[in-house]
């Protein structure tokens, strides 16, 4: 009689341990989701810019050297009052439409003007940026610990970037990346 007892205090035991760490863990992913949410709308009310986005690759293709992805996808948004979400459409976009562009953006940084071509970069990054009406976007590379892209981050601002602009983008990218994991 006590063998059967001690079985089921043993399983309740381990799946009542099971069950905090699962809700610890979902509680530090939750501050964590917070933090950064917050972190980006102080960023954008500092910067006054429009909309900050943050974009992550995803999905693993040998086949490509320079940008080891097959997608990337918006995890991260906030915008200025009046602007329209815009994450939705940021879902599973393909990494090779826009290679040229990430082969610039793997410098650090990029400045795209929807308004002035640049021969440099893809069309598809022109036709999106015109069709979402969006304005002039600053651009910045996130890394995990090995320096290897994990995704971008942009600021989306209808006037030119200031220095101040650059320098706390190139802050938020480097705060960033040591919080998102690939």
């Amino acid at each position: 009689m006590v063998l059967p007892v001690v079985f089921i205090c043993c399983v309740f035991v381990y799946i009542t341990v099971q069950l905090c760490r699962q809700t610890l863990r979902f509680l530090k992913h939750a501050d964590s989701e917070s933090q950064i949410k917050a972190l980006l709308r102080n960023s954008l009310k500092k910067t006054m810019g429009e909309r900050l986005i943050v974009m992550r690759f995803s999905g693993l293709d040998p086949k490509m050297d320079s940008i080891p992805y097959d997608f990337m996808a918006c995890v991260y948004e906030v915008f200025k009052d009046g602007k329209k979400p815009v994450k939705q459409n940021l879902l599973q976009i393909p990494t090779a439409l826009y290679i040229t562009f990430l082969k610039n953006l793997l410098d650090g940084s990029f400045i795209l003007d929807p308004l002035q071509n640049n021969n440099e970069i893809s069309d598809p990054c022109y036709d999106y940026a015109a069709a979402k009406d969006e304005s002039k976007g600053l651009f910045f590379i996130l890394n995990d610990g090995v320096s290897s892209p994990i995704g971008y981050i942009s600021l989306k601002k209808a006037f030119d970037f200031s220095i101040d602009d650059v320098r706390d983008m190139r802050a938020l990218a480097a705060g960033l990346s040591a919080r998102i994991k690939s």
